[in-house]
């Protein structure tokens, strides 16, 4: 399971929030109007009294729930187990947003600051998701590592500093691949500012390839290094 963006739309099209779980180049506004005229189109044009639930294009999909005034809709890569999962996750997020802000989704004025806090309730209902999205074996790492960035987000760093620096088993495997607890502080502190390749890394860093990737791997095991393409 991969994620990529979620888009949180109104049900005129208009774009009420965007989350991308890896760096991307993408429009929001464009984004969202272009899902949400794939929602109407559906409904008019194809037989069914439903709604869009998912759309397919190679590995990914487009994973759609809909409420009384929103749409929402996650890019990610995922298999038809993790599709109800996450499907599921999106309809209480679609709740959520439904019930907090019931007033102004009625007559929304297009002001995005109406929906003070969405970013905390969309954390809040993904944070166990993005935990459980696994990362690419060392040798993709590898062998793509131009299309792969690594970044640290706020909840990986808490997850390091509270539950993991001070564990046995992480200081054992620092200690067996010769790994400076303080490169480690150093490395995710530079990744919560920006996204790096394994070269970037490499680079800045001066750390071998080889135990840089056994590092990336187990952080990124524990959900606190993030990759994204």
């Amino acid at each position: 399971m991969k994620l990529y963006d979620l888009y949180i739309i109104h049900r005129d099209g208009r774009n009420i929030f965007h989350k991308g779980f890896c760096e991307s180049n993408l429009d929001a506004t464009i984004i969202s109007g272009f899902l949400s005229a794939l929602t109407e189109f559906s409904k008019e044009a194809l037989p069914s009294d439903g709604l869009l639930n998912v759309i397919e294009k190679g590995n990914i999909k487009v994973i759609f729930t809909h409420g009384s005034f929103l749409h929402t809709a996650l890019i990610c890569e995922a298999d038809r187990k993790e599709i109800i999962y996450l499907n599921n996750r999106l309809a209480d997020l679609t709740e959520r947003l439904e019930k907090s802000y019931s007033e102004v989704l009625k007559e929304w004025s297009g002001d995005l600051n109406d929906f003070k806090n969405i970013e905390e309730v969309v954390s809040d209902t993904f944070r166990e998701t993005v935990r459980l999205s696994q990362p690419p074996n060392i040798k993709e790492l590898a062998d793509k590592r131009s299309i792969y960035f690594y970044s640290v987000d706020e909840d990986g760093f808490n997850i390091f500093n509270i539950f993991y620096k001070d564990s046995v088993s992480f200081k054992l495997f620092l200690k067996n691949f010769s790994i400076p607890e303080i490169l480690v502080s150093q490395l995710l502190n530079r990744l919560k500012t920006a996204y790096l390749t394994l070269d970037e890394i490499r680079k800045e860093f001066n750390i071998e390839e080889e135990t840089l990737l056994k590092l990336i791997k187990n952080l990124t095991l524990r959900g606190i290094i993030s990759v994204c393409r």
